[in-house]
């Protein structure tokens, strides 16, 4: 971005060598990340690992790794799994956020909101 402001969506291979204060990685699922073979052809483990790495090494300081518990496809709800690079995190170096087992859901919309809040600040108050 631009003098450090705003938002930048890009693919991970557009990532390559760039570095940001706070990265999300969105859909961190099986058949996403990895992603599944297009028309039939055989993925790349390997790859798509690297590309993983990729992600994930763009966060100066901050690192959200975000997946969904369920999609619709075609009208219909289906479960998804969780990357399997997620198992080669090292266990202390994440903190793991289920909102849905959260006991307290005001503690996840003050959270959230805190997200909220140091995002704007760093964007200089823009909404």
């Amino acid at each position: 971005p631009a003098a450090g402001g705003g938002v930048s969506l890009m693919t991970l291979h557009a990532a390559k060598g760039l570095e940001f204060p706070i990265v999300f990685l969105v859909g961190v699922e099986e058949d996403l990340l990895p992603c599944a073979g297009i028309q039939g052809e055989a993925r790349d483990l390997d790859e798509e690992r690297r590309l993983a790495y990729v992600g994930i090494t763009r966060a100066r300081e901050r690192l959200y790794l975000t997946r969904a518990a369920a999609r619709t496809r075609r009208g219909k709800v289906a479960p998804r799994t969780p990357s399997r690079f997620l198992d080669d995190l090292p266990p202390e170096a994440y903190e793991k956020v289920d909102p849905a087992a959260s006991e307290a859901p005001g503690d996840v919309a003050a959270a959230a909101a805190s997200v909220m809040a140091e995002l704007r600040a760093r964007l200089g108050g823009q909404s």
